[in-house]
């Protein structure tokens, strides 16, 4: 796809960007998401980030069955004030996510959800980045900012 001479399109078909389209229905009993602002996947899982309303990361099964959340809100060990972004690490099994607030990212277990550690990313920067996206590259974990006032 040429996007430098893309025109302005009304309307796509799906089948045009994608070769298969799967609708899930996630279950809503135990968990309610409000915003579904990022989504990854394995095999088996579906993990979901909800930024604003439910402030998480929750799992999924394929057929839309919920499982758990990983972490919670809140400031002791394994919780995390407003998630803003996730990555997983598919070869050593960890879910990172990154505590906007805190400027720091979690670490977790994929299988358990077990709290594994955290570490600061931002602590004593002069030029006061903020931390907005995290993502898994090869065995790098690359965090990226934005310059400015918090």
């Amino acid at each position: 796809m040429d996007l430098d001479h893309s025109t302005k399109e009304r309307s796509f078909v799906f089948s045009s960007i994608f070769c298969d389209l799967e609708t899930i229905i996630l279950d809503s009993e135990e968990k309610v998401i409000g915003n579904i602002d990022k989504i990854q996947a394995d095999d088996s899982i579906i993990y979901i980030l909800d930024i604003n309303i439910s402030k998480g990361v929750f799992k999924y099964s394929r057929n839309g069955n919920y499982i758990q959340q990983i972490g919670n809100i809140g400031s002791g060990p394994g919780e995390y004030i407003k998630p803003f972004d996730f990555t997983l690490d598919q070869k050593n099994r960890i879910i990172y996510i990154l505590d906007g607030p805190r400027q720091r990212i979690n670490k977790y277990e994929m299988t358990s959800g077990k709290y594994l550690g955290h570490f600061e990313i931002n602590k004593d920067d002069p030029i006061r980045t903020t931390f907005k996206m995290v993502q898994q590259v090869d065995n790098l974990l690359v965090a990226l900012f934005f310059i400015g006032m918090r």
